[in-house]
């Protein structure tokens, strides 16, 4: 056997054994989230908000079937993505309560294998993305939190002040 294929099965072997013993991170069961990124789409109608996350036990997002208590109709956790709007008022983010709010239903993926920890990208469209179009106030923001399938409620992140158009 000559040098070459020894030298390439020596390196071959190393990185099997090296990717093969390496662990996954491992991750709390309540979801963690951190605010990725606002983007404005180009006709200015709307917006896409972006967040990353983790999740220990991979049981983020809901069933089109789960609407039983826990997550009936008349529950707060019928939605498990939670976007709430605030405006700049004398110099201070205020909540502002909206007829529609920014609640919405992400989808179940379901975990293969042992391991169901989950790292990811949560994306939600805007549309429009400011409220208020009367008020004098200009500077807006969100908070957003997810819950999980074990009503687990994540930390809250804020998107950062926004100016309106």
């Amino acid at each position: 056997m000559s040098r070459l294929p020894k030298i390439l099965l020596i390196v071959l072997l190393s990185f099997f054994l090296f990717t093969s013993c390496r662990k996954k991170p491992k991750y709390p069961d309540t979801p963690v989230i951190s605010f990725k990124s606002f983007q404005v789409y180009q006709n200015g109608e709307g917006a896409r908000l972006t967040v990353e996350f983790t999740d220990g036990n991979g049981d983020i997002g809901l069933k089109q079937s789960d609407t039983l208590a826990p997550y009936s109709s008349d529950s707060k956790y019928y939605y498990n993505l939670y976007l709430e709007y605030y405006e700049q008022v004398n110099g201070e983010m205020k909540k502002i309560d909206l007829m529609i709010p920014f609640y919405y239903r992400t989808p179940y993926i379901e975990q293969e294998g042992k391991d169901k920890s989950m790292k990811g990208e949560l994306a939600v469209d805007i549309v429009p993305y400011y409220y208020d179009f009367s008020s004098p106030r200009d500077t807006f923001e969100y908070s957003i939190q997810i819950v999980d399938r074990a009503l687990n409620e994540s930390n809250v992140v804020y998107t950062g002040k926004m100016l309106k158009p």
